[in-house]
């Protein structure tokens, strides 16, 4: 309930077929699709992630984070008990000795996806605000990010590093690493296309 009365036109969960990671996916490619047919203009689409994006999320901030963007406290004491309960890491057969942790959510638990939409809302939703009219779309489903964009052929790289420079500083601020490594890249226009993934 709290995620739908949150506005957050740039976020893609809550439930159905519509917000998962395969229609934000198609949406963003279909998008860039679209903006191919515009003479003079070429579209830039890139995918990328957050690094270890669950494992960053830092549990002692988290309480003072969700309070901002008005998320239910008693979730959130939840949340931190539950994540910060005494564990042990085990790698092969190493046993690490018992610990408390101050950062950590389980990738692909529920409450853990909410805990990194509270992490990242207040820095995304600035960045979402100042992203200029060429940015046809940019969706963020959990840890994966899709942006499309549409420009000038003279002007979309330099245009487009610097949304790209935005979303860095954004996933920076929140706390977290983009990673730069698992970034795809495709462009209507083949020296464009080079142009921008070697940003």
């Amino acid at each position: 309930r709290w995620a739908a009365q949150l506005y957050a036109p740039w976020w893609s969960l809550g439930g159905g077929k519509e917000t998962s990671a395969e229609a934000t996916a198609f949406e963003v490619a279909i998008r860039a699709e679209a903006a191919e047919d515009v003479i003079d203009e070429v579209a830039v689409a890139a995918v990328a992630d957050f690094y270890k994006a669950f494992e960053l999320v830092d549990l002692w901030d988290l309480l003072k984070t969700a309070t901002k963007v008005g998320y239910p406290a008693a979730i959130v004491l939840l949340m931190i008990d539950m994540y910060s309960a005494e564990r042990v890491l085990v790698l092969d057969k190493a046993v690490s000795k018992s610990g408390h942790f101050r950062y950590g959510a389980s990738a692909g638990c529920t409450v853990a996806m909410y805990a990194l939409l509270v992490t990242v809302y207040e820095p995304f939703r600035v960045m979402y605000a100042t992203l200029p009219p060429q940015v046809t779309a940019f969706k963020l489903y959990v840890d994966d990010m899709g942006i499309v964009m549409v420009g000038r052929v003279a002007t979309i790289v330099g245009d487009f590093a610097a949304v790209v420079e935005r979303v860095c500083e954004a996933t920076v601020s929140a706390g977290m690493l983009p990673a730069f490594g698992k970034c795809r890249v495709q462009a209507s226009n083949d020296s464009v296309g080079r142009a921008a993934a070697a940003l």
